[in-house]
């Protein structure tokens, strides 16, 4: 796996660099959220649909999520400057205790 310091180009690290990186980030968020949406929308009709009909929205929901995955990834692979590929998501909390009886 590649690490940041791959494609650091101090160069890349203006203002002008960064509000660049950025704007491409913000452009792609907004096409993975349509992605997403795209997919809630099939999965709200096939809930919707008849008894025996929700089974034909399987094609059309894996081609959508297929789309929302391309999206998000895209979304991961832009390197602005700033952006760590080591960093981390904090880990999840932990689960609700049983309430005292």
């Amino acid at each position: 796996m590649a690490t940041t310091q791959d494609y650091y180009r101090p160069q890349d690290y203006t203002q002008e660099g960064i509000n660049y990186g950025q704007r491409q980030i913000n452009y792609a968020l907004t096409q993975a959220d349509r992605a997403i949406v795209e997919v809630l929308a099939l999965m709200k009709a096939a809930l919707e649909a008849p008894p025996g009909r929700a089974d034909t929205f399987v094609t059309r929901l894996n081609t959508a999520m297929d789309a929302a995955t391309k999206a998000i990834n895209h979304v991961a692979g832009i390197r602005p400057p700033g952006c760590d590929e080591t960093w981390t998501p904090p880990p999840p909390p932990p689960p609700p205790t049983e309430p005292a009886s």
